[in-house]
């Protein structure tokens, strides 16, 4: 009863003043406690880390957040680490700022928690998540085709394996061939079953579970990118999406929740988002420096190299319009109305980090992806209207 008061006064809208004060304290708190004990103990420890100078479990934690620090810890001296870790103290704050900020206007600003509202009870027709459904599974089957054949040539190099993440917490080594053969099997029979519209839950579950762990098996030879980045908000949101349709199916709705598409539409747009905080918050100005581009482009041999180089201004603005539209991204999500101007964007985007520094593909999954922004529901209705008349 102690923690449902509690509850009560946090959420309650007329007692303003208590909430308020609750909160602020609640979130003061905890922000103070951590910002003084990372000054105060955990950044002598980072100092130290490379030396194994800290305390065992901090190390270990370290290596459990950290997959590549085994790594680097060779290649980089202590202030390399030491920048890190501020920059994590850094995001806490901004983060903690941004929560202060949210709940501030979501209780004491109607407008803005009837717009908040608005966002999150959103419907969608049933076509669309039925069109998602199938447009999903094939791309899927396409992003995974290759994946036995990856895990075939990663079994010769076991000896250089080492977990990451919830592979390391479980304990499990790399997995023999039939064990890998299983796994993809059940990725593939499950694409297979949701594209046929068979237990499209259960199916789109296991692919959530294989898709995820398989991409642990590759990350755990001392090499993590950024592929599936965003694909893998979909990937972990579709059951849910696939389980309100069902919901929607049993009581007779023609309409389905759509909180597990927003989902998946803000984490893509986060995505962006801290693309673009990233490289200003770590390359700070230097980002913006020409010699930055066009060390890149140097670096990918790419063909714009010697343009660039001559016009260091080009260099600069195109290095600025990056920033800009990396940050500009999360915009998608409060205009919709301009959803193709900003999709035209990244597609543009993407292909020219594939053709000028031979990053990604011309069917990258940060471009596949857009598939989620797309309102099918409406193209259809288009097409049924155009065919009336």
């Amino acid at each position: 009863m102690q923690l449902y008061s509690w509850i009560k006064l946090f959420g309650n809208r007329k007692n303003k003043r208590g909430s308020r004060n609750l909160f602020v304290c609640i979130l003061g708190i905890v922000w103070a406690i951590t910002v003084l004990g990372y000054i105060f103990f955990v950044r002598e420890w980072v100092r130290g880390i490379s030396r194994n100078l800290a305390p065992y479990w901090f190390i270990q934690l370290v290596e459990i957040v950290y997959p590549r620090f085994n790594t680097e810890k060779h290649r980089f001296p202590a202030d390399f680490f030491l920048e890190k870790a501020d920059q994590v103290i850094l995001r806490f704050s901004l983060l903690a700022l941004i929560i202060g900020v949210g709940y501030y206007l979501y209780y004491f600003n109607k407008n803005f928690a009837t717009k908040l509202g608005e966002f999150w009870n959103q419907k969608m027709d049933k076509l669309q998540v039925e069109r998602l459904r199938m447009i999903y599974s094939v791309i899927t089957c396409y992003l995974v085709w290759d994946w036995i054949l990856i895990l075939n040539k990663l079994s010769l190099l076991s000896g250089f394996y080492e977990p990451v993440f919830l592979l390391r917490l479980l304990g499990w080594g790399f997995p023999p061939m039939y064990v890998c053969l299983l796994l993809y099997g059940g990725l593939i029979l499950s694409l297979l079953l949701l594209l046929s519209n068979r237990w499209v839950v259960i199916s789109a579950s296991v692919i959530a579970f294989t898709f995820i762990i398989i991409q642990g098996y590759f990350f755990s030879f001392h090499k993590i990118d950024h592929t599936y980045a965003t694909y893998n908000y979909a990937v972990c949101c579709m059951p849910l999406l696939l389980y309100q349709r069902q919901i929607a199916l049993k009581k007779g709705l023609d309409v389905v929740a759509a909180w597990p598409l927003l989902l998946i539409r803000i984490g893509v747009a986060t995505a962006y988002l801290m693309a673009g905080l990233e490289k200003i918050l770590i390359g700070k100005i230097a980002w913006f420096y020409p010699q930055t581009l066009i060390f890149y482009l140097n670096q990918h041999e790419s063909i714009l190299y010697h343009l660039v180089s001559q016009y260091p201004v080009l260099a600069t603005v195109l290095s600025i319009l990056v920033v800009i539209f990396e940050i500009s991204f999360v915009g998608i999500l409060f205009l919709p109305k301009y959803s193709f101007f900003f999709l035209a964007c990244g597609f543009i985007f993407h292909l020219s980090t594939y053709f000028f520094l031979g990053v990604g593909g011309l069917l990258s999954p940060w471009i596949l992806v857009y598939v989620f922004y797309i309102p099918w529901e409406n193209i259809s209705f288009q097409f049924i209207q155009k065919n009336n008349d």
